[in-house]
């Protein structure tokens, strides 16, 4: 290599280093993108959130509310039902005067209370800060928590119930648990569940293997 192809060849190797310096810069510089701040108004009627990945807020008086997108955290007002089929959602809710749906998967959810709740999708929490009337969970790995349940049926296994006081439980499946202050009565057919009450009076009903049943006083 000549004299002048020398310095030619370092020029060109500091240019190179350089321009992939800044690329690799650039790239761990990146960050993703932000989620974007949605406002919907139900003006008095019903309402899809489809957005994913989204801050979404509901406003306005609200009938139906349907939640079928993913990945956002959603704020809804009092709705008469509410319905979510999207995956990975955040859900803060105001009272359901009717139904609520919680399908999907991953999700959780917030309310004061619901006229009635039917969860299809596994893998989710509801907290109620009230009551809700009736309510069935069909799945796996269900957190419930509530005030009062009135009458709960749970079909599935892995899942989890608190509450202050209920009328009625039904537990079908296996692995299931359950506990109340005060429960009216309790039916239980299947495997490993556990059921505790810890007052009151409750009438018990126990079919299958292995499920402890403990109430403060059985009828």
């Amino acid at each position: 290599m000549n004299a002048v192809s020398r310095p030619l060849s370092r020029t060109l190797a500091r240019v190179v280093t350089a321009t992939s310096l800044a690329a690799s810069a650039a790239v761990l510089g990146a960050s993703a993108p932000a989620h974007a701040e949605v406002v919907i108004d139900c003006a008095g009627g019903a309402v899809t959130v489809g957005q994913s990945h989204d801050v979404v807020t509901v406003t306005g008086t609200c009938t139906d509310v349907a939640v079928t997108g993913s990945g956002s955290v959603v704020t809804v007002p009092a709705a008469t039902t509410l319905s979510l089929t999207g995956d990975d959602l955040d859900v803060s809710a105001g009272a359901v005067s009717g139904a609520m749906s919680v399908g999907g998967d991953n999700n959780t959810v917030t309310a004061p209370s619901a006229g009635s709740l039917s969860v299809t999708g596994p893998n989710t929490s509801v907290v109620f800060s009230g009551d809700v009337d009736t309510a069935t969970v069909t799945t796996t790995n269900v957190s419930l928590k509530a005030g009062r349940l009135g009458r709960l049926s749970v079909q599935g296994r892995n899942n989890s119930v608190r509450a202050t006081s209920g009328t009625k439980l039904v537990v079908n499946g296996q692995n299931n648990a359950a506990r109340y202050a005060r429960l009216g009565s309790v039916e239980v057919d299947g495997r490993n569940n556990s059921v505790r009450v810890t007052k009151g009076r409750t009438k018990v009903a126990v079919r299958g293997q292995n499920n402890a049943i403990t109430v403060h006083q059985r009828i």
